[in-house]
């Protein structure tokens, strides 16, 4: 895996705090493992950092994740949350 092993016990700890510093942590991460087009690589972290996430912040992320996606692939405007701004699930009925 392209993350250093000592970092990543350090990240996966700010991960399970969670938060806004814990989204950006997963989304920095991710974000240079796609940019090394290392597929593999971010399969990996991914299958490790998500489930270390608290519940409401793997929302936040996948509630952006699909924004972008419906976004760029279908044409849907995208919602004006990003990743951080706080819990969507709240606002779901």
């Amino acid at each position: 895996m392209l993350i250093k092993e000592m970092h990543l016990q350090s990240d996966l700890e700010i991960l399970r705090h969670g938060g806004k510093e814990a989204i950006a942590v997963f989304m920095k991460i991710s974000k240079c493992l796609i940019a090394s087009s290392a597929d593999d690589a971010l399969k990996s972290w991914v299958t490790l950092a998500a489930p270390a996430l608290p519940e409401s912040e793997r929302g936040e992320i996948l509630l952006f994740l699909l924004s972008t996606f419906l976004h760029v692939n279908h044409g849907i405007p995208m919602s004006h949350h990003s990743p951080g701004a706080g819990n969507p699930t709240k606002t779901i009925h």
